[in-house]
């Protein structure tokens, strides 16, 4: 039987619970990875990227990027993406 993991107050995650929020971030990508983590700490870690780091094992500077994207409405772009791949056509002939 799992046994339950008290996260906060409001609420508790069993391990499989646990292992499953996991698991569902490991097949995000990026920006759509940091959102659901910064859901995720949001409900059940009272927006503490360090809570939701010891608890779910998952970076505490992606958690944070994620709640400031959250309380901002500014997506984050890393440089590899910003700047790789082709040059737009505008971006060429200036």
């Amino acid at each position: 039987m799992d046994t339950l993991v008290s996260a906060t107050s409001t609420g508790s995650l069993t391990r499989s619970q646990i292992q499953d929020l996991r698991l569902a971030a490991s097949k995000m990508d990026g920006v759509e990875r940091r959102g659901f983590q910064a859901t995720m700490a949001l409900k059940y870690c009272q927006g503490s990227a360090r809570l939701a780091e010891t608890l779910f094992g998952w970076g505490r500077k992606n958690i944070e990027v994620g709640l400031a994207e959250k309380r901002t409405g500014i997506i984050c772009v890393g440089l590899q993406s910003a700047l790789s791949g082709a040059k737009r056509w505008e971006e060429k002939q200036l």
